[in-house]
């Protein structure tokens, strides 16, 4: 099967498979009809693809914050947009109420989705800013992308900082990620969230930064969350391990041994890339 490699680098992240080279692979053709689509599992155990880390923490954990997200919205929508009254006072009246009422609640799910897609679009808009600001100097003539990227470029004044880097696979897994600093004294992933609604982050943010320390363990790496109000620009930097209002965040450590632990259940799940000969998929 040709593989097509496809430059966007801001594809849904869950759908992310990476070659032995490291290149990410976002679409294949479809076997059954013209087009292409995302990879998935069977691909992945067909093509010798490796997983993103990505990919194994959303195969394995719910999204908490993502799903608590979504309800937060849909209650909104609910609330700035109420029901048809009910209305009981006879059969046709009841039967009219109910089909309004289905399609308002269509029009309430379509629309929660409708903003949910433009959030990520948002997201994926100041990623590539950021990424385009780091690696070609480009200055985003988006206020909040330039904010953010002034913001970020203050907060490590005088480092060296790389964008978008990908790692292979020599553990199993690949990925790309956000922010390197000095070539791996510190690592950054980059989230934008409506800041002032925004508390901490959440543990599954720090799985993933977990799961990139992997390849630059020896420098026992500072592990740093990144969050970008999608809005205004405006940037809060949280280094994992430091404590936030009451909560003990965990040690770059215990989140790489905590994806170790998500990896290999994954393994079991579905298939175990690393006993087979790069490339060649599973026997």
């Amino acid at each position: 099967m040709t593989i097509n490699l496809v430059t966007s680098k801001h594809a849904p992240e869950s759908a992310r498979f990476y070659t032995p080279q490291g290149q990410v692979i976002l679409e294949i053709p479809m076997t059954s009809k013209d087009g292409m689509r995302a990879p998935n599992i069977g691909d992945g155990r067909k093509m010798g693809l490796y997983p993103s880390v990505t990919t194994i923490k959303g195969d394995i954990l719910r999204a908490e914050g993502l799903e608590r997200w979504k309800q937060s919205h849909l209650i909104e929508c609910v609330i700035e947009n109420p029901p048809p009254p009910r209305d009981e006072s006879n059969e046709a009246a009841l039967k009219a109420w109910e089909a309004e009422t289905t399609e308002w609640t269509s029009d309430i799910f379509e629309a929660a989705a409708e903003y949910g897609s433009l959030c990520a679009e948002r997201g994926s808009e100041i990623h590539e800013m950021i990424a385009q600001y780091f690696t070609r100097g480009i200055v985003p003539v988006d206020e909040a992308g330039a904010r953010a990227c002034r913001e970020i470029e203050s907060h490590w004044q005088g480092r060296k900082i790389e964008c978008e880097v990908g790692f292979g696979h020599e553990s199993g897994f690949a990925g790309t990620i956000d922010l390197v600093i000095d070539e791996g004294e510190e690592l950054g992933d980059t989230k934008t969230k409506e800041i002032k609604k925004f508390k901490k982050p959440i543990f599954d943010m720090g799985l993933q930064l977990g799961g990139y320390r992997e390849h630059y363990i020896k420098k026992d790496p500072k592990l740093v969350q990144v969050i970008v109000d999608r809005e205004t620009g405006k940037t809060q930097f949280f280094t994992w391990g430091d404590k936030w209002k009451r909560t003990q965040s965990q040690q770059p450590q215990e989140l790489t041994d905590a994806f170790h632990l998500l990896f290999g259940l994954w393994k079991i799940i579905y298939y175990d890339p690393t006993t087979w000969e790069a490339g060649k998929g599973c026997v």
